[in-house]
């Protein structure tokens, strides 16, 4: 990944680099060579004038031999002078041995028309530049003033700046390549570390932590990662803890279901009576047996996929009146008065009704069981503009503060003694707090001013706030 990294970052840098090397070298000699061209046109305008004025006033030979020789004098420039035939008439390279030769190269020719000016290579390779004016007098062309240099120096020139920009170039992305892989490494050797803890979490090793890293953004990762450690640490824990609980829970009713087989099976010739009493506390221990699954079925479907819940205009009053008429036995074997507290003209709210129906019956059940005998249970209720309360108090003992929230995990009971003396299973609070947050509502407990525990719920009026 490191060498991917790198090799990216040059494959971006090095494309840049030519595509700027090479536009700084065209565009140098660009310049340059503009630069000769001008300046021999420049030249050769200035003498073609001259050598006018003096070949037509004073036709001495000497005369604009001399003019000619001292104007190009340290150019570098090889001037040749030619009459309307393409005679040379003077050359300053008189090595040459040109004078008197005759021209007819077409790049000449159209220098009687206006001024021309090319660069060429000679056989070796060398560019050559070419410029030619024509030398006027009364507005035609009598002659050609053509002047022409070796380039060679502009060519080592241009050659040296490119290999020097190369070697820049070169000696930049090494410490670029360098700087990248240094990077590189930087960046990816803390993850490392990071694909370690994943390994070891995706065995069941939640309590791995990443150690702080020096690189914000990796800090910032390695806290987020440690986070998710902990929750999964957490959940595992949860689901150990519920494992554990769920098999108590099932084990002591079968436990007591198989005592009593024994007990019958094992007796000879066993009183009727004896056996209508094993097999009635059989009926009980089934039914609780009962209660406890079905109950870790809603659970089971309230955490899988079957989040999902059905909304829908609800008579909340009416709601809390069946729930009402439907606990009104186990108030009545213990003595207790359940009363409702409506708010009046209540307008119909938006809920699942099921969910809804198990978790206010749950909290009822709940405050019935545990209130004492002959004392009352309060259900009051109120719609506002936002939200929908309710509230269950009850007569207990209440609830320390510090398991106000413990209530409400599964299978925990504040008095397990007294729990299993009402048949509870631990479960109840659970599977309300649930059906709440499903309608991203609140469930909490708080104390009852008149002595015992309050169950506050509420839950949100407008459908958009549900989820679905």
């Amino acid at each position: 990944m490191r060498l991917r990294a790198g090799g990216i970052y040059l494959g971006v840098i090095i494309p840049a680099f030519l595509f700027m090397g090479i536009y700084i070298v065209v565009t140098v000699s660009r310049g340059l060579y503009n630069n000769e061209i001008t300046d021999a046109f420049t030249k050769a305008n200035i003498i073609s004038r001259v050598v006018s004025e003096t070949m037509t006033e004073n036709p001495d030979r000497e005369e604009y031999h001399s003019i000619i020789s001292s104007g190009l004098a340290g150019t570098g420039l090889r001037g040749i002078l030619l009459d309307g035939s393409g005679k040379v008439l003077y050359d300053t390279n008189g090595s040459a041995n040109a004078e008197g030769m005759i021209f007819t190269s077409s790049f000449l020719s159209e220098a009687f028309s206006g001024q021309q000016g090319e660069i060429t290579k000679n056989a070796e390779g060398k560019k050559i530049l070419s410029a030619a004016v024509p030398v006027e007098y009364g507005g035609e062309a009598i002659g050609v003033f053509y002047l022409t240099k070796e380039l060679g120096s502009i060519q080592r020139l241009i050659f040296t700046l490119s290999w020097g920009i190369a070697a820049f170039f070169i000696a930049i992305l090494m410490i670029i390549g360098i700087l990248s892989v240094g990077m590189g490494y930087m960046v990816t050797s803390p993850l490392s570390e990071f694909v370690t803890t994943a390994r070891e979490i995706s065995k069941g090793n939640f309590d791995k932590r990443i150690a702080p890293q020096k690189n914000v953004e990796m800090n910032q990762l390695a806290d987020a990662m440690n986070y998710m450690c902990a929750e999964l640490e957490h959940l595992e824990a949860k689901r150990r803890k519920f494992v554990s609980d769920a098999s108590h829970e099932l084990k002591t009713p079968l436990a007591t279901i198989k005592l009593i087989c024994d007990s019958i099976t094992s007796t000879e010739a066993p009183d009727m009576g004896m056996v209508k009493e094993f097999l009635s506390d059989l009926s009980e221990e089934v039914d609780r047996l009962t209660r406890i699954i079905e109950k870790l079925l809603l659970l089971s479907k309230l955490d899988s996929e079957e989040r999902r819940i059905s909304p829908e205009l609800v008579d909340f009053g009416m709601m809390l009146q069946r729930i009402k008429n439907k606990l009104a036995p186990m108030a009545v074997n213990k003595n207790i008065t359940v009363t409702l507290e409506l708010q009046e003209d209540m307008p119909p709210v938006m809920m699942d009704y099921d969910r809804i129906w198990e978790s206010v019956y749950n909290i009822v059940d709940n405050a019935i069981k545990y209130s004492k005998i002959g004392s009352v249970v309060k259900v009051s209720a109120a719609v506002d503009d936002t939200e929908l309360i309710v509230s269950v108090y009850d007569s207990g003992k209440g609830i320390p503060d510090e398991y106000k929230e413990r209530v409400f995990e599964r299978f925990y009971r504040l008095d397990d003694s007294r729990a299993r003396e009402t048949g509870g299973t631990g479960l109840g609070l659970s599977i309300a707090r649930e059906a709440v947050l499903l309608h991203n509502g609140q469930l909490y407990a708080e104390d009852n001013p008149d002595g015992g525990s309050c169950f506050v719920m509420k839950l949100p009026v407008g459908s958009e706030q549900i989820k679905k």
